[in-house]
């Protein structure tokens, strides 16, 4: 999870530009603020629709938390 946080606010920091959703484009300085690494489905970042890190993690954890087989975000 380190790591996928790291990789967040290396690419906030990025000189990208993001035309995508959300539309706030990272505006401010102060973090944490989640507003600056809201990010959507972008290449070398986790999947909502096709889940493999830490949103597969956490579905799996709410699933476990509700005693059911699976969860799905």
């Amino acid at each position: 999870m380190d790591s996928l946080y790291n990789k967040l606010i290396e690419y906030a920091k990025s000189d990208y530009y993001p035309f995508h959703i959300p539309g706030h484009k990272r505006n401010g300085d102060n973090f944490p603020d989640p507003y600056k690494i809201d990010i959507t489905e972008i290449d070398g970042f986790d999947n909502l629709h096709h889940p493999e890190n830490i949103i597969k993690y956490a579905m799996k954890k709410a699933a476990e938390v509700f005693c059911s087989s699976h969860s799905y975000f």
